[in-house]
């Protein structure tokens, strides 16, 4: 039986719409195909979001590149294994998918926890990955803050709270069908996105594992090593999109945007732009990230030319 994501997807139709379960070292993990080319852009989801997160970004590229979005384990439509969920273990997962595929190198499109994931792909295997577009990327050192975990780890738990005297699934689907009127228009695909987004916002699973990823990232021995990027030290083209918006406070967004200035200058072809919007930019201003990822991929193609 398929989920509701796969369906949505299939109602959603991109060119050459294709979804399946891909084998990642003995880990199943859901995987959405669609367009040809290569170079294919991979999307990386931030923290508790599933692959209907990019579909007002994913169709446009579609027209014209090979892209992919995957479902990390426990999230979407991959099925929960439990276990450690640190940035290394999600990091190594991504590479791993691209493995699988034979489709590398590939561009990575990570937005807010998944553009850490996509820097620590790099660095842990730069042979896979051809370039970066960061979506208003996390900062890790603020992302451990007191206040700012404290924040998180609320917006995990509430949905619990609210599902505890049965108000969950109301709010839930209140929510995903207004984020479904402002992906998609069409009457049908936007009942089935909002179907495919209520799906995971009442996964039990999915809410599990959001709390293990922000305690793995936030834990972990190496998220300082993140900050210290310098000049050089990212080999391939990057874009870094940062929002001007949103519900960080003006210092801590002032910091997270310096954050992503400092990432930008570590590629020679780096580029930092600011957004009008608020932290999901990839809904807000999909014309800014689809525009973001082609400027990328002109690059990258430029480079195979030449080579």
């Amino acid at each position: 039986m398929k989920s509701a994501e796969e369906s949505a997807w299939h109602e959603l139709a991109p060119p050459n719409v294709a979804t399946r379960m891909v084998d990642v070292g003995g880990v199943q993990v859901f995987a959405l195909f669609a367009g040809e080319g290569s170079s294919p852009i991979v999307f990386v989801s931030g923290l508790g979001e599933a692959t209907p997160t990019w579909a007002p970004v994913l169709p446009e590229l579609a027209r014209t590149c090979r892209v992919i979005a995957y479902d990390r384990p426990g999230m979407g439509a991959s099925p929960d294994i439990g276990g450690t969920r640190s940035l290394e273990v999600m990091a190594l997962e991504l590479a791993g998918l691209i493995d699988s595929l034979h489709e590398g190198p590939a561009i990575l499109v990570g937005h807010s926890l998944g553009g850490l994931i996509a820097v620590e792909a790099y660095r842990r295997r730069p042979d896979q990955v051809a370039g970066l577009v960061l979506v208003d990327s996390a900062d890790p050192a603020i992302l451990a803050r007191r206040g700012l975990l404290a924040i998180q780890r609320f917006s995990i738990w509430l949905p619990r709270a609210f599902a505890a005297i049965g108000l969950w699934p109301r709010i839930a689907r209140s929510v995903a069908r207004r984020e479904a009127s402002v992906a998609v228009h069409e009457p049908r695909a936007q009942e089935a996105l909002a179907g495919a987004l209520l799906e995971n916002l009442l996964s039990a699973a999915g809410a599990r594992t959001s709390s293990a990823e922000l305690r793995g990232v936030v834990l972990g021995a190496r998220v300082a090593g993140l900050v210290e990027v310098s000049p050089g030290s990212i080999d391939v083209p990057i874009v870094v999109l940062s929002a001007t918006a949103g519900s960080l406070g003006k210092k801590m967004r002032a910091a997270w945007t310096e954050h992503h200035r400092l990432v930008a200058t570590a590629s020679p072809t780096g580029r930092h732009l600011e957004v009008k919007g608020g932290h999901y930019l990839h809904r807000e201003r999909p014309s800014a990230v689809v525009e973001a990822v082609l400027s990328v991929l002109r690059i990258v193609r430029e480079r195979q030319l030449d080579s």
